[in-house]
């Protein structure tokens, strides 16, 4: 039986045979969204449960469900700004050489001075924080991550960017670009601050923990 939505109150839970979807820490798979709730189900149609290395809707919704609970906000801005960082970074470490220099920009932009991103990443909701920390590791790059959530930069380019400059990602152009894409999707959906606990509630179903982070 496949994936599916039902609505619960003010919410859709998403449920497979029955039984609600379930995070890592137990969290039920809900949203107010309905748009968001069938992207979900089509996800995990299409792709089932995914697995601790993949970037999915899913694993987006569980990080969401899962550390935007349990986490402080200024603990993931704090997590992402350590990161930010030449020997983390790959797309932080321009060579001295001009040209060269010119050839990362083109596809990464100039790097943004740490004051900057953490302006940024104040003006964040939970669920961009959590976006961002999701294409940091998908990519190996916060400014990556900045770029993308801006809207500065279009997918393609920073996904073929990344395996141009570090391809120990092991994701190809077009499968990372379906990622990056998604990523920014999900960061566009409004914050649901009841959520979180409305997430706690238990529901008649049984739970079915998703193989998420």
């Amino acid at each position: 039986m496949p994936y599916e939505s039902i609505r619960t109150g003010q919410y859709y839970l998403i449920v497979c045979n029955g039984r609600a979807v379930r995070s890592p820490l137990s969290r039920q798979y809900l949203t107010g969204y309905r748009l968001l709730a069938d992207d979900l189900c089509e996800d995990l149609n299409r792709s089932g449960l995914p697995d601790a290395e993949t970037v999915s809707l899913g694993t987006l919704h569980a990080t969401y469900l899962d550390r935007g609970a349990n986490v402080p906000r200024t603990q993931l801005e704090s997590d992402l700004l350590t990161r930010y960082d030449r020997m983390l970074d790959f797309a932080l470490n321009r060579p001295q050489e001009r040209t060269a220099e010119a050839m990362m920009s083109a596809w990464f932009g100039p790097v943004v001075p740490p004051d900057t991103l953490r302006a940024w990443l104040r003006s964040l909701s939970v669920r961009q924080l959590v976006s961002a920390l999701e294409t940091a590791d998908a990519t190996g790059s916060v400014l990556v991550a900045y770029r993308l959530l801006r809207n500065e930069l279009p997918a393609p380019r920073l996904a073929a960017g990344v395996r141009k400059y570090d391809r120990d990602r092991g994701y190809g152009v077009s499968e990372l670009t379906l990622i990056l894409e998604q990523v920014r999707r999900y960061a566009q959906v409004p914050e649901e601050p009841e959520l979180i606990a409305a997430a706690r509630l238990e529901f008649e179903f049984g739970g079915e923990d998703i193989g998420a982070r």
